[in-house]
C-alpha cells in the first residue's frame, strides 16, 4: 500500500494527468483468487497479498507487489478508462498494463531493471496456439485472455516506443487516450493515433 503513492505519480507522468477518477479504492477479500482486479476508481485484492506485511516481506515479494500495483493501477488509464471495442483488442487492455509493470522496473532500476523485465516476457515463438483471432466457437472472453495478450501485447509497445523514440511514445499514448477516454477503441484506433503523433506509416 505504502508503494502506491509513488506509483500513481509515475503513471500520470508517463499516461496522462490527472488520474481518470475521482478516488482510488483498494479492496480486500479474504479466500480470493491469488491476484488483484481492476475496476473504474478501485483495484479488488486478495487479502493475503494486499495485507502483506512489509516488516516481512522479502525483497522479491515487495518488487512483485509494486509491479502487481503498477499493473492495475494502469488499468485505470488502459481498461477502464479506455476500453476495448472488441476481445480481441485485449491486449490494447492487458499489454498496456504489463507493460506499465516494464516502466516501473525502468523507473526503479533503470535500463536494467527493463531489459530483465523484457526478457522474462519474452516467449519467442512458444506462444503455441495463442493469438487474438475471433473464434466463432468460442463466445467466452476468457479465451482472449492469453499469455499472448499480456506479454507480447508488451513487446508490442516496446517496439513502438523503439521505432517512434520516448517523446513520440508517450505523446501518442496521451493522445490516445485523450481521444478515447470513457470510450472503447480497437487496435486499429490505436495505430491511427500513433500514426498521427509520429507523422508516418506504421503499418
Amino acid at each position: 500500500i505504502q508503494q502506491t503513492p509513488s506509483i500513481l505519480k509515475a503513471l500520470e507522468a508517463w499516461f496522462g494527468e490527472p488520474y481518470p477518477y475521482e478516488k482510488l479504492d483498494y479492496i480486500a477479500i479474504p479466500e480470493y483468487w491469488p491476484g488483484a482486479m481492476e475496476h473504474p476508481g478501485a483495484v479488488t485484492w486478495a487479502a493475503s497479498i494486499l495485507l502483506l506485511d512489509p516488516e516481512s516481506a522479502s525483497l522479491a515479494q515487495r518488487r512483485l507487489l509494486a509491479k502487481v500495483i503498477a499493473h492495475e493501477l494502469a488499468h485505470q488509464w488502459f481498461g477502464d478508462g479506455v476500453s476495448t471495442y472488441t476481445w480481441e483488442d485485449i491486449w490494447l487492455n492487458e499489454g498496456f498494463a504489463t507493460y506499465a509493470e516494464a516502466l516501473w522496473a525502468e523507473h526503479k532500476w533503470g535500463f536494467t531493471g527493463l531489459q530483465t523485465f523484457m526478457v522474462q516476457h519474452d516467449w519467442g515463438h512458444n506462444y503455441g496456439n495463442d493469438a487474438l483471432v475471433r473464434n466463432p466457437s468460442w463466445d467466452s472472453p476468457a479465451y482472449y485472455f492469453r499469455p499472448i495478450a499480456y506479454h507480447k501485447g508488451a513487446w508490442v509497445l516496446h517496439m513502438l516506443r523503439g521505432v517512434i523514440g520516448d517523446e513520440t511514445f508517450f505523446d501518442a499514448l496521451e493522445a490516445y487516450r485523450n481521444r478515447f477516454e470513457y470510450l472503447t477503441a480497437t487496435t486499429e484506433d490505436f495505430q491511427t493515433v500513433a500514426e498521427e503523433v509520429f507523422g508516418k506509416d506504421l503499418g
